[in-house]
């Protein structure tokens, strides 16, 4: 076993028994990454979740909670697998796909989906694995961003059917014009997201319920609406005249505690704070939606007109002879703070 892997006692056994007990089943333990040098800030990263991926292709892992017991797990998200040799040969690819997240998406949705297999995390099998990589999921270095995505469009275009136009809508040019796609004899990426990853659907594909929707106009400067006319990843949301373009900037605020524009699955993201005339302030932008994560949580106060970024005393502010908009700190006092929806 490499330098670089330690694993737990009785680590082999439970991986193992899955598979004995059915030669289609692929079985991961749980692994945490420790940093290879110590630094006292560091976090170790822990993969103990269900295996997903986002709009962007991007590997992740939602939470489940605390157990022992074994549990499907819907993408692979470590190299250490165990399965029959006959299963693996059959799972893996005959034609390397770059980096890691590549490998691991094609082996987890032509398990599931064409396969007739399933893939298995083994909480009784933990591992600990030292690594130097900035991050899990890290590409290799030499290998040219557009091959990675000429790779990932042949994942889209190969497994997802009618799910396709959503990845290729995204990032707008990212994986070129999508074709005509031949009927696949696998399973349907519906049923991936219905009985496979029904968590994954609803943090990154469902629309949860409106609480209210509509255009966001500012109480003081009332014909300067929030405009997003790029709808795009990483848009900054600015001010914009409320009468050009205005069914670009239709927002809903919903009950999983975010404002987005359900059409593009697109939400507001609170980056980053800076420091704008002597005052800590924070951009919003549009990211891809995705329920779990704590940047893109917003309450609209329908007393107070305020949008508040959620756990925080942050509030969005207008800045309207910049033209745009930014989180500060909250004050009821302040018209440049309250926000009607028309």
């Amino acid at each position: 076993m490499p330098s670089f892997l330690e694993p737990s006692r009785g680590w082999l056994e439970p991986l193992l028994d899955p598979v004995i007990k059915d030669r289609r089943t692929i079985t991961t333990p749980v692994v945490e990454y420790q940093h290879w040098t110590f630094d006292e800030t560091a976090t170790n990263e822990v993969l103990d979740g269900r295996g997903v991926f986002d709009l962007k292709m991007n590997i992740l892992e939602l939470p489940v909670n605390i157990s022992i017991k074994n549990f499907e797990n819907p993408i692979v998200t470590t190299k250490i697998i165990v399965g029959s040799a006959e299963f693996l040969k059959k799972a893996s690819n005959k034609k390397a796909v770059t980096g890691l997240d590549g490998n691991f998406l094609e082996l987890s949705l032509k398990t599931w989906l064409c396969l007739d297999g399933k893939i298995i995390k083994v909480p009784c099998s933990r591992f600990s694995h030292s690594f130097k990589e900035a991050g899990v999921h890290t590409s290799l270095a030499n290998i040219g961003k557009s091959i990675k995505d000429k790779e990932l469009k042949a994942i889209i275009l190969k497994y997802f059917d009618e799910f396709a136009q959503k990845f290729f809508d995204i990032v707008p040019g990212r994986f070129g014009f999508l074709r005509d796609t031949p009927k696949s004899e696998c399973t349907s990426f519906k049923h991936f997201l219905t009985n496979v990853a029904p968590d994954m659907s609803s943090v990154f594909f469902e629309n949860p319920p409106q609480i209210i929707s509509g255009t966001i106009f500012n109480a003081n400067a009332t014909d300067m609406c929030i405009d997003t006319s790029s709808q795009s990843i990483g848009a900054v949301l600015a001010l914009k005249n409320c009468t050009e373009n205005p069914k670009s900037s239709n927002y809903s605020v919903t009950k999983a505690l975010d404002i987005r524009l359900p059409a593009k699955n697109l939400c507001w993201f609170a980056s980053d704070t800076f420091k704008y005339q002597r005052i800590d302030v924070s951009l919003v932008t549009l990211q891809p939606c995705n329920t779990l994560d704590d940047h893109q949580k917003f309450e609209y106060d329908l007393k107070t007109k305020i949008i508040r970024k959620t756990g925080t005393n942050f509030c969005l502010d207008a800045i309207v002879k910049r033209k745009f908009v930014a989180l500060a700190m909250c004050d009821e006092r302040v018209l440049m703070q309250r926000w009607h929806f028309h």
